[in-house]
């Protein structure tokens, strides 16, 4: 296991990982999954989503959770089902999970949420973390665009994003396509999930594909396998 596994502040199950993977440093910059958010109203109404802080995990960051507000039953928290809904699909989510990344303290971040079975998933409140990562802030300095070359490289020439299976076939890699004019102003803008978030933040286009992406793939897991344990994780000290 890398040591953003080793760090989780919950137990981890051994079964299936979907992981926002970053064109960053060592051929295995590594970024993996990432959410959190700062604050976003859709156009013309009041915010639908908010986050709320909890209790401290082990580093002395607030675990987190979602609220869904709505016109019929009012606030709730939010269900790990809702969240993927409104990570493939709902802008104001996207970009208010974005902020959090964006709006961290750290240089870098880990990002961890609960595993969580697709048929418990209207049931499960989602909630993560976001960590301090200051060994990835080290490490992952430049954008690295050539060990994942044929995975980007096979995506469509309009994507933004793609995701793709990892070595081992146990996770799903969630990565943001490489941008020319975002890399000239800043060469280790893709090196890893807050560097990214920051140097996007006037495109927000690109953020919002890769939650969408994120999404998009927890949902097709649970359609596939709705009994198996599966998480959103940030590791960036590795891919295997």
């Amino acid at each position: 296991m890398s040591q953003a596994a080793a760090r989780a502040p919950w137990p981890r199950p051994t079964r299936w990982r979907l992981r926002l993977l970053m064109a960053g440093v060592c051929g295995a910059a590594a970024l993996a999954a990432a959410l959190s958010g700062g604050s976003a109203a859709a156009a013309g109404g009041a915010a639908r989503w908010a986050v709320l802080a909890g209790e401290l995990a082990a580093d002395g960051d607030p675990r987190r959770r979602l609220e869904l507000r709505d016109g019929e039953s009012g606030p709730r928290e939010a269900s790990w089902r809702a969240v993927a809904a409104g990570l493939r699909a709902d802008a104001e989510l996207q970009d208010l999970l974005s902020g959090v990344i964006r709006d961290s303290p750290h240089r870098a971040v880990f990002f961890e949420t609960r595993s969580v079975r697709g048929q418990d998933a209207d049931r499960v409140p989602f909630e993560f973390v976001v960590l301090d990562a200051p060994s990835l802030a080290s490490r992952a300095t430049t954008s690295d665009l050539r060990s994942f070359a044929q995975q980007v490289g096979a995506a469509g020439p309009d994507a933004l994003a793609t995701e793709f299976p990892n070595l081992g076939g146990d996770a799903r890699l969630v990565v943001p396509l490489p941008n020319r004019d975002i890399l000239a102003q800043d060469p280790g803008a893709f090196a890893h999930l807050a560097k990214f978030m920051r140097a996007t933040a006037q495109d927000p286009a690109r953020s919002r594909a890769v939650w969408s992406a994120v999404g998009a793939t927890i949902e097709d897991h649970w359609a596939a396998r709705p009994a198996e344990r599966m998480w959103l994780s940030t590791s960036g000290l590795g891919v295997y």
